[in-house]
């Protein structure tokens, strides 16, 4: 696998193959280089989203979007996620965890980012929620022009007719 810093972009929908100790190194790797270069156009999408305690979820979310943006584009990036409009009024801790990683694509969109980068979290998905992700990340894929980079270590997954490209890093 190339090294972050060799690394512009990635095919449509791209899945690294490794195990969870190989990930955590790339992803490190990755946030130090993005973080370094200051790349505006890139979003990790975490897990443990890392939310301020001091917003309000629907302030988090629409972080550092302008008002217009949100206007013109939310209710379509919505529903293009899945989302209801119920999350506005709920808390973080509320939360599933297939609907933080929905509301951390939806800043993404918002914030115009075309590079994502997806840590592994199909382990703790149910089959369904984990089918309903690979949908909206192919959907985003294609129809958004994104371009996802998803971390695994399901064979499944990496395997899966969603993927156009496939990077063995273990």
């Amino acid at each position: 696998m190339k090294q972050p810093n060799n690394t512009t972009h990635f095919n449509c929908l791209t899945v690294i193959l490794s195990s969870k100790e190989k990930q955590q190194h790339l992803l490190n790797e990755w946030k130090e280089h993005l973080v370094l270069d200051d790349t505006p156009g890139y979003t990790i999408i975490q897990k443990n989203w890392p939310i301020f305690p001091y917003l309000k979820l629907k302030d988090h979310v629409y972080l550092d979007i302008s008002s217009k943006e949100i206007k013109s584009t939310s209710s379509a990036y919505q529903a293009q996620l899945k989302l209801d409009s119920s999350w506005e009024k709920q808390s973080a801790d509320e939360l599933s965890l297939l609907e933080k990683i929905k509301l951390q694509l939806l800043h993404s969109l918002l914030a115009k980012r075309t590079q994502i980068i997806v840590e592994d979290a199909f382990d703790d998905l149910t089959i369904t929620e984990t089918q309903e992700l690979l949908d909206i990340l192919c959907l985003l894929a294609r129809q958004e022009n994104q371009t996802i980079l998803l971390f695994t270590n399901n064979t499944i997954i990496a395997h899966s007719p969603y993927i156009d490209h496939l990077e063995d890093a273990s």
